[in-house]
Parts: C-alpha cells; sequence; structure tokens
C-alpha cells in the first residue's frame, strides 16, 4: 500500500511514517515543486521543504514524490480539512482515502474534525480519532547529570507568539535562551544543535499555552531535561497524562485562567501579569538544585517514554481503526 502526504513539519512527517510503516505503508510526500503545481489548480495544502530548511529543521527522509503519485496511492494525508478540501476537486479519486494527521491543541478548532476526515492526532480532545502520544525514533539519550547552564527554550517569534509579553522581563531575571527563526532573541539554533544545548541547560522553559504535541518539548524530555510549562497549557491540551507538576515537570501560571468546566477555560489575568514572571523565577530557582533537578528530569524522560511508545497494541489499533475507515 502507498501512502503520499502533503508536506509537512519534520518531526510529524518522520512520526506518522513510523506508524504507517508498521501497518504496511509506504510513504512519500510531496515536493515542493508538486505543490507549487498543484497550488496553480486550487490547492491550497502543505508546508514546503525549503521553507522548513530556512528555519533550520533537518530533512524529514521521506522521498519526494510529484503529484501523479496522487493518481495511484492509497491513501493522502494532509494536516488542515479546510486546506484538505481543496485537493478533492483536482483529485476527486483521493474521496475516501484521505486522513488528516492534526499536529495542532485545543479543542475548539479541532474538535470535530474526525467528522470530516479519519484522523490521526495528538490531539486528546478529537472524538473519533486515532488518538495517540506521536512516537519518535530519535538517537538521543538522557543527559547523566543535571545542567548548569542557563534554562533554555525554543519558540519561532517568541516575542509575538504564546507569552511574548513577558519575554523580555524572564530573560532579565533568569538568563533564559530562547531559539528560534523570525528573530527570536537567541537566534535560530539548526535541530541537530538542540540535543547538545538542552544537555547543558538547567532547565526547559516553554512559552506557549497552546502545542500539540510539542515537538520542542518532546526534545527536552528525550534528553531528560527538567521542562517548565504553563499550567493552562496543560489544561487547554488536555495533556495531564505525561505533565504532572512536581513530578515530571513544574508549572507557573497557576492563577492565570479559570476552569469553566472540563473544556471551556477563561483567562482572566493579563499575559503580561508580573506573578507569572515571579512562578517562571521560582520554577527555575528549584532546579538549581541537582538532586531536584535530576529527579524531575528523569521522571519526565521516564513518563515521555512510556507513552510516547509505539507498541504492537497501537499498530494493531491503527491498522484496524484505518480498516474501518479508509476505502
Amino acid at each position: 500500500m502507498k501512502a503520499v502526504f502533503t508536506g509537512m513539519d519534520t518531526y510529524p512527517a518522520r512520526s506518522l511514517r513510523l506508524m504507517l510503516e508498521s501497518v504496511g505503508y509506504e510513504v512519500t510526500m510531496l515536493s515542493d515543486a508538486a505543490l507549487d503545481r498543484l497550488s496553480k489548480v486550487g490547492y491550497k495544502g502543505g508546508v514546503r521543504a525549503e521553507m522548513l530548511k530556512n528555519m533550520g529543521y533537518r530533512p524529514a527522509e521521506i522521498p519526494f514524490v510529484d503529484e501523479s503519485a496522487l493518481a495511484s496511492c492509497d491513501l493522502f494525508v494532509d494536516i488542515k480539512r479546510k486546506e484538505a478540501d481543496t485537493i478533492l476537486p483536482v483529485y476527486p479519486r483521493l474521496k475516501g482515502k484521505m486522513v488528516m494527521y492534526v499536529i495542532n491543541g485545543g479543542w475548539d478548532d479541532y474538535e470535530d474534525y474526525a467528522y470530516y476526515y479519519p484522523t490521526i492526532t495528538n490531539n486528546m480532545w478529537i472524538m473519533g480519532a486515532f488518538r495517540t502520544w506521536s512516537p519518535i525514533a530519535w538517537d538521543i539519550k538522557p543527559k547523566e547529570v543535571a545542567g548548569t547552564k542557563s534554562p533554555m527554550g525554543l519558540l519561532h517569534n517568541a516575542k509575538n507568539w504564546g507569552f511574548g509579553g513577558i519575554l523580555d522581563r524572564v530573560i532579565d531575571r533568569t538568563g533564559l535562551r530562547v531559539y528560534g527563526s523570525y528573530d527570536s532573541p537567541a537566534g535560530m539554533l539548526l535541530n541537530d544543535k538542540v540535543p547538545e544545548e538542552l544537555r547543558d541547560a538547567s532547565c526547559f522553559v516553554h512559552l506557549k499555552a497552546s502545542d500539540c504535541p510539542g515537538w520542542a518539548l518532546f526534545e527536552a524530555f528525550a534528553t531528560a531535561t527538567p521542562v517548565v510549562v504553563t499550567d493552562l497549557f496543560i489544561q487547554r491540551m488536555n495533556f495531564r497524562d505525561l505533565y504532572e507538576d512536581g513530578v515530571t515537570c513544574l508549572t507557573w501560571g497557576k492563577t492565570s485562567y479559570e476552569k469553566k468546566d472540563e473544556k471551556h477555560l477563561v483567562e482572566f489575568m493579563d499575559r503580561t501579569g508580573p506573578q507569572m514572571i515571579e512562578d517562571i523565577v521560582e520554577c527555575v530557582e528549584r532546579l538549581k538544585d541537582p538532586e531536584t533537578n535530576r529527579r524531575i528530569g528523569m521522571a519526565g524522560h521516564e513518563r515521555w517514554k512510556q507513552l510516547t511508545e509505539w507498541t504492537p497494541v497501537k499498530r494493531d489499533a491503527l491498522a484496524k481503526y484505518l480498516g474501518n475507515h479508509v476505502l
């Protein structure tokens, strides 16, 4: 069986390849040239590999194909529903052969995705989807001793996304190094260099409240670097299995929102509020203790490793899901 991916980010593509190859698919990806040609006839999807390269990502190492592969593939994978809709007028044969791989979090915009297309996702809110902690094959070993350099983060466009309003003050108080493209303060960091920087960092501070699953966070867990994340992120993403305050991570911003019910959260504190900064500083200070750092780092690593392991049970469940939903 043959599966063709639209263009997508490196780590999501590698994760999905691992899953689909385990159930018998040969995986390829549309090239930039193919996406450009398809855009001229109405298809609006796909992330260009050249753009990802310019953002510091390693290649996904998935063979590229041109659009002719869509004339015979058994499965086409897109990442956004409205963009996926635009391929059907061009290749109507793909109806019933399409799957969404949702790599965005939260329930509001994504809860009903699986009503339109079969969906594979780490988004735990999507009913009717194949929901799983995204597996990844990384040759990254956990660090053996706590890092002693200043905290680090990975976030593109850090001054304008997430909690950019407090970024400069957090940097002043903690020495946080935030790497990424689009003018992130510490500049762009190539993927190949991330594990090395994480090994030296005392902790990983994530200044976002929405990420699914958050591959930068996964890299931190893989190296046993303690994660410092906003409680709002855990609640909004429904990621309580992995993130347990004081055990697998440290959390901040507990006073920044109100929980109306299981899904609905209301932020009632300005994201630039000084309490958030104090919370982050407190977390960073706690992790200066080598014993605390090592305990939380390793607990996070082991929990992440357990949840993301691609087991025969998960493989068989995916095969059954696709067999029930794909023509």
